[in-house]
């Protein structure tokens, strides 16, 4: 009966021992599969903060290519402006220089 007994209390410490063990290493994979849960979690986390901050640039290479194009425009435009000013002036001064020239030929 003692034998009996005392060979219970082994097979229950070593039960518990493999239980313990067989618990150690779930939890080790647990914590292994949470490690890299983690690290995909980061890793995507970077890869989407590295693709908006791409964006962000691309979106403001966009706009400074649009601003300088409006820029480029918008100083065509002037020139055209001043250019048909100039011929404007120029026909002034012209049809000045006429009328004056008519005026003293009336004078003489």
């Amino acid at each position: 009966m003692v034998r009996s007994l005392h060979a219970e209390l082994e097979m229950e410490k070593k039960k518990n021992i493999d239980k313990k063990a067989t618990e150690k290493v779930a939890a080790l994979k647990v914590i292994r599969e949470n490690e890299a849960n983690k690290k995909k979690r980061m890793d995507d986390h970077e890869t989407k903060k590295e693709a908006e901050a791409r964006a962000v640039i691309e979106e403001m290479r966009n706009f400074d290519r649009k601003e300088k194009q409006r820029a480029d425009e918008v100083a065509k435009r002037d020139d055209r402006i001043k250019k048909i000013m100039n011929n404007m002036g120029d026909v002034v001064v012209h049809r000045d220089k006429e009328l004056q020239m008519k005026q003293e030929r009336e004078y003489i």
